[in-house]
């Protein structure tokens, strides 16, 4: 059985891993908007949003991205053409799922 404390070196560090885990407390609070986040990562990335930086820039057309997964959509959407969301009803496919989502709803309608 894997022990729940192995990369856990202090006990504090365990209560706060299984606060964050099991309670779904998030401990770190945005300063300018209130967000909160469960570890203090995510936080820094959130921070982008209020500092506008983008490090993520795409070596094709040099459009800049504040996350790596939008800067992956923009190179499967603008530059690879690879479309990974295929509509189950009737084959058609997308390279991002939100575009499916709103393809799909289309069949509910029809």
């Amino acid at each position: 059985m894997l022990d729940v404390r192995q990369g856990l070196s202090r006990s504090i560090d365990l209560s706060v891993h299984m606060r964050v885990h099991l309670r779904g407390e998030r401990l770190h609070e945005c300063s300018t908007c209130g967000e909160a986040f469960s570890g203090p990562g995510k936080l820094a990335v959130h921070m982008r949003v209020h500092s506008g930086e983008r490090p993520y820039e795409c070596s094709t057309c040099g459009e800049a991205f504040s996350w790596p997964g939008s800067l992956a959509a923009h190179m499967r959407r603008i530059h690879s053409g690879e479309r990974l969301h295929e509509c189950s009803t009737c084959g058609k496919a997308f390279s991002v799922s939100s575009n499916l989502a709103k393809h799909e709803r289309l069949h509910v309608h029809e």
